[in-house]
């Protein structure tokens, strides 16, 4: 899979919602919309969840991973992030 959705893998996003997870510390964080983020990977996550994106949100310590598949774009009404 070379995109997902017109992403590629290594680019720098814009989150428009509300991205909560843990840290490495296994802190509690929730970033707000706006906040930059990576796309690390692209993936197939197999039938049910289709394919998505593995992204890094925030920098530094306050860092946390999360995953975008097939199924969020649906249950959220479009994709969670913009190109910047």
């Amino acid at each position: 899979m070379q995109n997902w959705r017109g992403f590629a893998s290594g680019e720098v996003i814009v989150m428009l919602i509300e991205t909560k997870g843990a840290t490495a510390d296994d802190e509690e964080i929730a970033h707000p919309p706006g906040t930059e983020a990576t796309i690390d990977a692209l993936a197939d996550f197999g039938d049910y969840q289709g394919n998505g994106v593995h992204i890094t949100v925030g920098r530094g310590s306050r860092s946390i991973c999360n995953s975008f598949d097939d199924r969020d774009v649906e249950d959220l009404g479009g994709v969670p992030f913009r190109h910047i």
